[in-house]
């Protein structure tokens, strides 16, 4: 019966992926899409280099030639040109026929993960100069402009990052109620589904269509999912900051891509994502993912995005520990944490408790904050001036903290008396 229900499964896939063919591309203005992206309609043999700051713009129109046969590439040597959302991968660099290349052209991804999804073959599709004349429908399935022309376009083209949106139409609509739901919807998702993999939470995995994922990924999602929980126990917490989310739309499925800095305690690092969603069963899933190790720096905006939050947390931190508030001065620390010679939550709770019942009133000022990373996480340092009824000091507090869920934890405490 399981064999049945693969194979009835896969069936339906590929019958699915020939009703799509030749589907438009619908282009709407929305804050997710990319700064440039090129579009080529191939019913128009025509290539949009697109840009978009508030409003979308064409700012340049440049005929092209693609596949000599109508319709979406499936197979090697059908001289067709695939239809997708696609990426700039190389530059060609050893010598080309100029008649043919005009010596100029860029690799593409293609076959993508959504190509593979629905076993088509092929490859070596570029879109790339011509020394001689220019003819519509004139290519072996890459897409051919003229040399000069390409050269115009160059500087948008980014490699793994400027994306080629290839259509048998392309539609660019002032809005579309559908496609803007639809849009909402996959950003929503793309959200919650970072923060469920902070929070190690299964419902992580549920963004995910097993089959389709396992195709794409060359592992069985239960693997997947017993890979991911080892990483998850092993690892005290794990932080997932993004920059840039670009949502890319196709012909009928989206690439969400964005920069991706990824910390554990003993393991960080740093990337681009692409996301491949598509609707199954009247609901977005991933069926695809790829990681792209780029040189990114994106310590800095990491640091800003959580220094807010890290403020906020010391501050309730000082409350609890002035109001004598065990459970709430309690929640700030891990359970192994150290404070000083005491080690462990238990200790920790018990030193405070014996000196809370001596001390009356507490004040304590805190200034000069200052925030960086740690290897166990951030490292927060300032003057602090404690106050009581009994007993009053100063000097600098060192607190290293890690992200837990939607807040965070001290793991450890120090100070230096001045």
């Amino acid at each position: 019966m399981k064999r049945f229900e693969i194979t009835l499964t896969i069936i339906l896939i590929f019958l699915f992926a020939k009703s799509t063919l030749s589907q438009p591309i619908v282009i709407i203005p929305h804050k997710y899409l990319p700064s440039y992206f090129i579009a080529v309609d191939k019913s128009k043999e025509q290539l949009f280099v697109i840009e978009y700051n508030g409003t979308i713009n064409i700012i340049a129109q440049i005929p092209c030639s693609t596949g000599s046969n109508n319709g979406d590439k499936f197979f090697q040597g059908d001289e067709k040109t695939p239809e997708g959302i696609y990426f700039i991968t190389r530059k060609i660099r050893r010598p080309l026929d100029f008649s043919l290349y005009g010596n100029l052209a860029y690799a593409t991804n293609y076959p993508n993960p959504i190509d593979r999804l629905f076993n088509k073959d092929g490859g070596g599709i570029w879109l790339h100069g011509r020394g001689k004349k220019l003819i519509p429908y004139d290519t072996r399935g890459c897409v051919a402009v003229k040399t000069a022309n390409l050269k115009k376009i160059e500087k948008y083209l980014k490699l793994k990052i400027t994306p080629i949106l290839i259509g048998s139409n392309i539609y660019i609509k002032p809005k579309d109620k559908e496609k803007q739901k639809e849009i909402n919807v996959i950003k929503d998702k793309v959200l919650n589904w970072i923060n469920y993999w902070r929070k190690k939470d299964p419902i992580f995995f549920s963004y995910f269509d097993p089959l389709s994922y396992s195709k794409t990924s060359r592992i069985p999602f239960k693997k997947f999912i017993e890979q991911k929980k080892v990483t998850f126990s092993r690892y005290k917490w794990i932080d997932v900051f993004i920059s840039k989310l670009n949502i890319i739309p196709g012909p009928y499925y989206y690439v969400t891509s964005f920069f991706e800095l990824y910390r554990s305690p003993i393991f960080k690092s740093q990337g681009l994502k692409r996301l491949y969603w598509m609707k199954i069963n009247g609901d977005f899933k991933i069926v695809a993912s790829e990681w792209i190790q780029i040189p990114i720096h994106l310590e800095p905006k990491y640091l800003a995005y959580h220094s807010d939050s890290l403020l906020n947390f010391v501050k309730r931190w000082k409350e609890a520990w002035e109001k004598k508030d065990y459970t709430l001065y309690a929640q700030c620390y891990d359970e192994n944490a150290i404070q000083g010679p005491y080690k462990g939550l238990t200790s920790i709770i018990k030193n405070k408790k014996n000196i809370w019942k001596r001390s009356g009133n507490i004040k304590i000022i805190i200034r000069d904050i200052n925030i960086s990373l740690h290897k166990k996480g951030f490292l927060i340092k300032f003057y602090q001036k404690y106050i009581s009824d009994i007993h009053k000091d100063s000097g600098k507090k060192i607190l290293i903290v890690y992200p837990f869920n939607d807040t965070y934890k001290i793991i450890e405490e120090r100070w230096y008396s001045l």
